[in-house]
């Protein structure tokens, strides 16, 4: 199955959430909204690109912008906003969704290339980081 049929089965299901996407990781978001059926899901999509948004975003300045705690923070701000904007559907069917991403650009990077995705729900949170080192990629779960 491709990304395509992988987004319209989410589009078809009962789920809604709120994604929140800085830096690299804002395609998700366009990926998302191209596939017919997305105002099913997407409730609303933010994308806090320059640090100084993620900053008023978060209401804080983070240690580290592409970092699983920024992620998770993101998430369950974005959760947040479902419980708001859908006060019909069931909580159980409300998702909030980060991305945060550090990837190349046109200038030196100081540390790895790598990305954090975040899933907040009623009763648990969900991470998972990829650092991408030339050419090699490691992947990391965390609860």
């Amino acid at each position: 199955m491709n990304l395509a049929e992988k987004i319209k089965e989410l589009h078809a299901s009962k789920y809604k959430f709120v994604i929140v996407s800085s830096g690299g990781g804002s395609n998700a978001i366009a990926s998302l909204l191209k596939v017919p059926g997305a105002s099913n899901t997407v409730l609303e999509a933010y994308i806090p690109y320059a640090k100084e948004s993620l900053d008023f975003y978060l209401m804080k300045k983070p240690d580290f912008y592409a970092s699983k705690d920024t992620s998770l923070r993101m998430a369950a701000r974005a959760y947040s906003a479902a419980k708001k904007i859908d006060q019909e559907s069931s909580l159980n069917h409300l998702l909030g969704v980060s991305i945060t991403a550090s990837l190349s650009t046109t200038y030196e990077k100081r540390g790895d290339h790598k990305f954090h995705i975040a899933l907040q729900t009623r009763d648990f949170s969900k991470s998972i980081s990829c650092k991408l080192e030339k050419g090699q990629r490691t992947r990391e779960e965390e609860e």
